[in-house]
């Protein structure tokens, strides 16, 4: 390792130069260029996403109705969605359904509560009669309604005929509620069907991204190059362009995912331009697996991909079946207090564990934490955790690439996890701040003399004690919260998924995207008083603290990583292991905000 990667690596030591990367330092970025977010302040529109925009601007001005907008996985529909929504007139009112239900009343419920209306009836009719009503009332003070519903192509035939019917609100002159649907290509194919032909006589408009040309490609690397860095230098040759567009054949995500890659591999190597060798040697890691596991690459592709997997799966998962262990009752409440000093002490410093057992569950092959660690690998179990978490969380392991040379731990998690378009979260000495975010943790163990080290999975727990996955072991292990914090020396990395692409802390650095996200988010969650702008405003920072309040995490008004796991966490529909089953609530009714919450420690 080179002296310029140790200095890059060891800036990670402080958790406040996390947000600057891999290499962004390096290249002069203010951040990472190629990120799998869909961030509209990078939008790049080629010829399609152009025509795309122009057609949504002119078709809500005009109030024609009902759209379709579909386009292959990675082509940018939700980052043009977003930039849409961010032009819009503030005349106009707007529902964004980000995972819609599978059934016609829980459909005609989040279109209400999105719309901020009380009504929340059992009752298909007496949902419709009071959007209606709604909606008449808008159009006496002339205001755009407009109803956009992502990932459509997953709604079933039932909940499109009753969006069919919701087109059918309308006056004598003009229609009542503007509708966009957004999908991919397999949306075409479900309306074609001769059961939705009533459906797919309504849409006036049919749009459809397409994948970049080769001299849009270019285009698009140098865009957000651009936008990103502080001299605005290309960084790619033209033969690495050119091996880039033949790999990802024009799809933005998989631009991402190859330049990121080359970046990262130019600066492994201490290169200062990524040319068509290292963009080879990156697309070489992962070229049977990313590209696989997209379908661009077919019935090959995906047997590569298959093998990989099982492999890996026999690697990692052969010498031992993980038991789970049933956690206990439900606590009434997961505010627990912060750590007293002597259990800081603990955590910090390791105290000895020689004097008191610790606590196993099962039979036979569980053995005592102490035990585990005298034998445990640091790299390897580091790198089994992550599996452990990934498969907690429902992700495909096969394409992943671990950096097994980092030694930084957290650039470790953090890489790992972006590959999955997931993000990480450190805590440093409070396990009861683990146990309120509610998500599987990679919790960092030690001896007492520190000579032993590896890495345990949190996959449990209550309040009569803890579910630890120690990778190698054929059992779960319960442990309580004494015995757990004799071993962890205060360290714990949570990965985590930003569901709604909310960037940056708000409102500190966040773009007005972000903020509008929120607050559909927010109203989602029941805040029905927030407006939907890119403002800040007061009754935002009230709905926050809230969210803040409810879900015992420092109450401060900023939007930052724990805040929004909270709120995900809150938002009912999302599909996020927990390692309780207390306390987190799924749907909860906003306090009286005018009462202060107690003072905490800011996020």
């Amino acid at each position: 390792m080179s002296a310029l990667q140790e200095q890059l690596l060891c800036a990670f030591d402080n958790p406040e130069k996390v947000s600057l990367g891999m290499y962004e330092r390096y290249f002069g970025f203010k951040e990472r260029p190629f990120r799998l977010v869909p961030d509209p302040a990078y939008l790049f529109l080629g010829r399609s996403h152009q025509e795309a925009m122009a057609h949504l601007v002119y078709t809500v001005k005009a109030g024609e109705g009902f759209v379709a907008l579909t386009g292959e996985v990675g082509t940018g529909k939700t980052t043009l969605c977003r930039a849409f929504l961010a032009q819009l007139e503030k005349d106009t009112e707007v529902a964004y359904i980000f995972n819609p239900p599978a059934d016609p009343v829980d459909l005609m419920r989040a279109v209400n509560r999105d719309f901020g209306l009380s009504c929340e009836s059992g009752e298909l009719q007496e949902l419709i009669h009071c959007l209606n009503a709604f909606l008449i009332e808008k159009k006496r003070q002339e205001k755009q309604i407009l109803l956009i519903i992502d990932e459509a192509q997953n709604l079933n035939r039932h909940v499109l005929e009753q969006i069919r019917l919701l087109s059918n609100l309308e006056t004598d002159r003009s229609k009542l509620l503007q509708i966009i649907l957004v999908g991919q290509p397999e949306l075409t194919k479900t309306l074609e069907s001769e059961q939705l032909r009533q459906l797919r006589q309504r849409i006036t408009l049919r749009c459809r991204l397409e994948a970049l040309s080769l001299a849009e490609s270019e285009a698009y690397i140098r865009h957000r190059i651009h936008l990103a860095s502080q001299n605005g230098r290309l960084l790619f040759t033209k033969g690495a362009i050119r091996r880039i567009f033949r790999f990802s054949e024009g799809i933005p995500r998989l631009i991402n995912m190859v330049c990121d890659r080359g970046l990262l591999a130019a600066f492994t190597e201490d290169r200062k331009v990524v040319d068509a060798r290292t963009v080879r040697k990156a697309v070489k890691e992962f070229s049977t697996s990313d590209a696989g596991a997209l379908g661009r690459w077919g019935i090959r592709a995906a047997a590569l991909l298959a093998a990989a997997a099982f492999i890996l799966v026999i690697y990692f998962y052969s010498p031992f079946s993980l038991t789970r262990i049933d956690v206990g009752p439900a606590a009434e409440s997961i505010d627990a207090p912060a750590p007293d000093a002597a259990d800081a002490s603990l955590a910090s410093e390791g105290a000895s564990a020689s004097t008191v057992e610790d606590e196993t569950a099962g039979t036979g092959q569980a053995i005592s934490v102490g035990l585990w660690l005298d034998t445990a690998d640091a790299v390897l179990t580091r790198s089994q955790a992550v599996l452990e978490i990934f498969r907690l969380w429902d992700q495909d392991t096969s394409a992943l690439r671990l950096a097994d040379y980092l030694q930084d731990d957290l650039t470790f998690f953090q890489l790992s996890a972006s590959q999955a378009g997931m993000e990480v979260y450190e805590v440093e000495g409070r396990l009861d701040l683990v146990s309120v975010l509610d998500l599987p943790a990679i919790l960092e163990l030690a001896s007492a003399d520190a000579a032993a080290r590896g890495f345990a999975v949190l996959t449990g727990g209550d309040e009569d004690g803890y579910d630890l996955f120690l990778p190698g072991q054929s059992e779960a292990v319960a442990v309580d919260g004494a015995a757990l914090r004799r071993y962890w020396n205060g360290r714990a990395y949570i990965p985590w998924k930003n569901f709604f692409a909310i960037s940056g802390r708000i409102p500190n650095s966040a773009p007005g995207d972000s903020v509008l996200t929120l607050k559909l988010l927010l109203r989602d969650l029941g805040y029905s008083d927030v407006d939907l702008n890119p403002e800040y405003d007061e009754a935002t920072r009230q709905a926050v603290t809230d969210v803040q309040a409810r879900q015992g995490i420092p109450v401060d008004g900023v939007v930052g990583s724990m805040t929004k796991i909270a709120m995900y966490n809150m938002k009912a529909g999302l599909k996020i292991p927990k390692i309780s089953q207390f306390a987190v609530l799924a749907s909860p009714e906003p306090a009286d905000s005018s009462t202060p919450p107690a003072e905490r420690t800011a996020e």
